[in-house]
Parts: structure tokens; C-alpha cells; sequence
């Protein structure tokens, strides 16, 4: 009986101690699996620290910024707009790029855009290639005002032609629902008709230009100075003479 009893106790003990060392081996020695995943980690880390060093470099290159220009060239992908400083702009446009217009309604977009068109741009200006990513393109409807020297007229469409001291050349369409005055010395500023209008007359006219044709001018009021000379400033020979009545086609320069 006694030695039944410490062949158990000293089996007891072989399984203990066993077990024990088993215990320490498998906790003193690290897994190959737990290695790679802290690798994997430190790769990540590296990597979204690259994203982020390069993301600030070009939020340095980027700022938005808002102007106004005159349209000069388009394309399907891209305007180049002058500004009120002469500097010519590239503007991009891609698919995020709205276009605003309370004249031309929701169909307003990238082809409807031509050459003179006054344009308002918000965008992002990238300071590395010197484009501005558009991202709202506003046509501008607010009445212009225009001083000009009549050049020429077409009676029967009832259009005077012009031209302003910057040599722009403008077709002044008088609708049915255009106001004519006419300034003179002894009378003052008074109602006129369209044929009080002749070569060689200053105007001051306001209006929109329409929408199809961005050097076409739809007048709302327009004032005839008969008694006043040609503005020097424009470098056209004029004759002044009876309203003509075949419709004339602008000098181009």
C-alpha cells in the first residue's frame, strides 16, 4: 500500500513540474505571429504619417480665392478669364464645378459660356501650377452701363452699332419696351424716337447683354447726346450722316 501511495505522489509531482516548465517556456518565448503584427503596426503608423506630411504640403499650396474676369478662351475642361487687372487666369473646371445663372436658369453650364461673357469665379487657387479650380461659376446679370460712339445704324432692325473708348465694339438693341431720351442744351432731357439717333452721336445706354451673344446689348434706357463731338478717345473715321438703312456689318479689329 505505501508504495502504491508514492508511486502516485511522485507521478503527482512529474506532471506538476512538467507543466510548470511548459508554462515558462511558452511565456519567455515570444510567437512569431504576435512579430508580425506589431510590424505590420509600425508600417501603418509610418505610412499614414507620410499621407499626412504630404496632405499639409498641398493644403500650403492651396487657398481659395473669388475674382471677376472677361471670358477670353474656352474649352470643354478649362476658361482663361482676364481680370480687372489685365492678368490672365486659368480655370479649371471638373464635375464638382456649379454653374449659377438667373438668366440662363439651371441649363447654365460650360458650353454656354462664350468669349466677353463677364464671369464672377470661386474656386481654389493652387500657387504650384497657377490654376484655380473652379468651384462656382456665376454669370452675372446686374444691368451694365456703357458709353459709346454711334458707328453705324440699321433702321429696319431698329440697332444702333457702337464702339467705347476701350475700341469694344457693341450692337445697342433698342426693343419695343427701350426708353430713348435725348439731351440737348436748350431743352434738356426729353423722350426721342430711334431715328434721333445718328453716326457720330454719344450715348450712354444701360441694358443685359444677351445671352447668346455677349457683345449684343438689350437696352433698357438709353440717352442720344446729338450736340456733343465724337469721344476722341475712339479711333474710328466718322462721318456723321442720315440713319442708314441696310443692316451694316461692324468694322472688325
Amino acid at each position: 500500500m505505501k508504495k502504491i501511495l508514492l508511486l502516485l505522489i511522485s507521478f503527482i509531482l512529474l506532471v506538476t513540474t512538467h507543466g510548470l516548465v511548459n508554462a515558462q517556456t511558452t511565456t519567455s518565448t515570444p510567437s512569431p505571429t504576435n512579430s508580425v503584427t506589431t510590424t505590420d503596426i509600425n508600417n501603418q503608423i509610418n505610412e499614414l504619417k507620410n499621407r499626412i506630411s504630404s496632405k499639409v504640403t498641398q493644403l500650403k499650396l492651396v487657398e481659395k480665392r473669388g475674382f471677376m474676369g472677361t471670358v477670353t478662351d474656352t474649352s470643354s475642361t478649362q476658361l482663361t478669364v482676364t481680370d480687372a487687372h489685365g492678368n490672365a487666369r486659368i480655370i479649371d473646371v471638373d464635375e464638382l464645378t456649379k454653374f449659377v445663372s438667373d438668366l440662363l436658369g439651371t441649363t447654365f453650364g460650360i458650353s454656354d459660356i462664350k468669349k466677353g461673357m463677364e464671369l464672377e469665379i470661386l474656386g481654389l487657387y493652387n500657387k504650384d501650377s497657377q490654376h484655380t479650380l473652379a468651384r462656382v461659376i456665376t454669370y452675372t446679370t446686374e444691368p451694365v452701363y456703357i458709353h459709346a460712339t454711334l458707328t453705324s445704324i440699321d433702321t429696319k432692325g431698329r440697332n444702333y452699332y457702337g464702339e467705347t473708348s476701350n475700341s469694344k465694339q457693341v450692337l445697342i438693341d433698342i426693343e419695343n419696351n427701350s426708353n430713348i431720351f435725348a439731351y440737348t442744351k436748350s431743352g434738356g432731357l426729353a423722350k426721342a424716337s430711334f431715328s434721333t439717333g445718328v453716326v457720330g452721336s454719344h450715348v450712354i445706354a444701360n441694358g443685359y447683354y444677351d445671352k447668346k451673344d455677349p457683345t449684343k446689348l438689350v437696352v433698357t434706357n438709353i440717352i442720344i447726346f446729338s450736340e456733343l463731338p465724337a469721344d476722341p478717345s475712339i479711333p474710328v473715321n466718322l462721318t456723321p450722316t442720315t440713319p442708314i438703312t441696310s443692316s451694316p456689318t461692324p468694322s472688325s479689329k
